[in-house]
């Protein structure tokens, strides 16, 4: 059983993370840019990628606390100036991506 929240089909077509790769302009295309100007690893970025390009639910399961650390989605919620913040304030703006952005929330708090 999956821990915390999942990101549906939908939810990561909804951010960019496609069959086709990450969208250009889109949440995850924000996520991914952030991970490498952080020179931290890319965090919870190819997980979410994987899963979308093969058209599945994203559950954490096969993400580390580490990468969850490294993105900002902690136990005591999202760390301000993380790609996880970042995430959340572009989600907030453009409508879309926000179940990414829960997902991973509810996943790290509870991993």
């Amino acid at each position: 059983m999956p821990k915390g929240r999942v990101a549906s089909p939908g939810d990561l077509s909804d951010a960019g993370f496609t069959s086709d790769g990450i969208t250009k302009g889109s949440l995850a295309a924000n996520m991914m840019s952030n991970s490498d100007r952080s020179a931290s690893s890319r965090g919870v970025v190819p997980g979410m990628q994987s899963a979308g390009a093969r058209g599945q639910t994203y559950t954490g399961e096969n993400t580390t606390r580490t990468a969850l650390d490294h993105s900002g989605f902690g136990s005591g919620g999202i760390r301000g100036s993380s790609v996880g913040s970042g995430a959340m304030s572009s989600a907030d703006k453009s409508g879309s991506g926000m179940g990414v952005v829960s997902a991973n929330q509810s996943i790290g708090a509870r991993k």
